[in-house]
């Protein structure tokens, strides 16, 4: 089915399909909330949240408590400016 689609339609609608669905799985306020702890806990245990291991891993594991990927959690991090909150 997706073959008929082209693929700049087909792409489009893969981000607003996968935007609304990292809204809806992930909360902003919880989102928020759930990395700030996180990166709390990080930066408790000497390291920094902006390390390349931190920037790594921290995604993967609040992508584990909503059950969406790493990828989902890092777009909406970046796009809600949420990372920037520890720098």
């Amino acid at each position: 089915m997706q073959n008929a689609i082209p693929e700049r339609e087909y792409g489009y609608l893969e981000f607003h399909a996968n935007s609304f669905a990292g809204l809806v799985l992930a909360p902003p306020a919880e989102l928020r909330a759930r990395f700030l702890e996180i990166a709390a806990r990080v930066k408790a245990s000497g390291v920094s949240p902006n390390s390349e291991a931190a920037i790594e891993l921290i995604p993967e594991y609040v992508g584990n408590i909503f059950n969406v990927s790493a990828d989902v959690i890092r777009k909406r991090l970046d796009k809600d400016a949420i990372w920037k909150e520890v720098m």
